[in-house]
């Protein structure tokens, strides 16, 4: 008897952990194009995963989107299950992902963020399918999304999939981010200059025209590394952020005293 259910029990730990592989290795066709989307989690990972998979369950009673996301949560891989679970706007998104619909997806206007520049979700339809980096824009983008958002506000005519473009020609990625050598090719490549800046002097560039970019650790943002656009300051002295990856927090405003050591670096960038 010991010996069956020893037997049972390893057929299943094992028919578990090929549905955890199948999840982590997604692929989406838009048209032609063929992308594999890959979380690679850890079995470590897994209760991280669980997380997400409750925040879900318990959105999904009051928006249908969640509920049909839910319903669908084995093939998701882990980033755009933790998408889908923290951001109700990227839900569409999502939706379009399983769906192999990208026109589910909405445009970054669609979320009527009020800032000084542009504001350009990751997952924005456009490009949020994208191949970038090891993954899609929607995922692995907030690098070329922020970039592209201090462009534009700087008259240069480029979009997050343009950036991304061109983060990839020349070779500005590590470890399946954007390189920090970006902001020397963009000094090179679009005529602005770029100042690396120390984090107590975001609120003075910003006073003097200048768009700021942050890189951040793990915080309020982000649970590993992210990127952001600084847009300007509101009459009470806090930072608009522009954070590609979330509406809500791009909708908030920012004591800089409570976010300054979640900054690892940060550029300031004027014509």
């Amino acid at each position: 008897m010991k010996k069956l259910l020893k037997g049972i029990f390893l057929v299943v730990f094992f028919l578990f952990c090929g549905r955890v592989l199948l999840a982590s290795y997604q692929e989406y066709r838009p048209g032609k194009k063929d992308l594999t989307l890959s979380s690679s989690p850890s079995l470590g990972d897994l209760d991280q995963r669980e997380t997400y998979v409750n925040l879900l369950q318990e959105e999904a009673s009051q928006d249908p989107d969640a509920e049909k996301i839910y319903q669908q949560k084995e093939v998701l891989p882990d980033k755009l299950l933790k998408l889908a679970a923290c951001e109700k706007e990227a839900r569409p998104f999502v939706l379009g992902f399983l769906e192999d619909n990208p026109s589910l997806a909405l445009k970054s206007q669609d979320f009527s963020v009020e800032s000084p520049l542009p504001y350009y979700a990751q997952w924005d339809r456009r490009w949020g399918y994208r191949a970038f980096s090891g993954g899609i824009m929607a995922t692995h983008g907030c690098g070329p999304s922020s970039i592209a958002m201090v462009l534009e506000g700087l008259g240069i005519q480029v979009d997050p999939g343009d950036m991304a473009s061109y983060i990839e020609k020349n070779g500005y990625l590590q470890d399946g981010y954007t390189s920090w050598k970006v902001f020397d090719g963009l000094v090179q490549d679009y005529s602005v200059q770029v100042t690396s800046i120390p984090v107590d002097q975001i609120p003075d560039q910003l006073n003097q025209e200048a768009y700021v970019v942050a890189s951040l650790r793990r915080g309020n943002f982000t649970s590993t590394s992210h990127m952001v656009a600084i847009a300007g300051l509101d009459d009470q002295g806090r930072l608009i952020i522009n954070d590609p990856n979330s509406v809500r927090n791009s909708k908030l405003h920012w004591q800089l005293p409570r976010i300054q050591s979640q900054i690892k670096n940060a550029w300031a960038i004027r014509k």
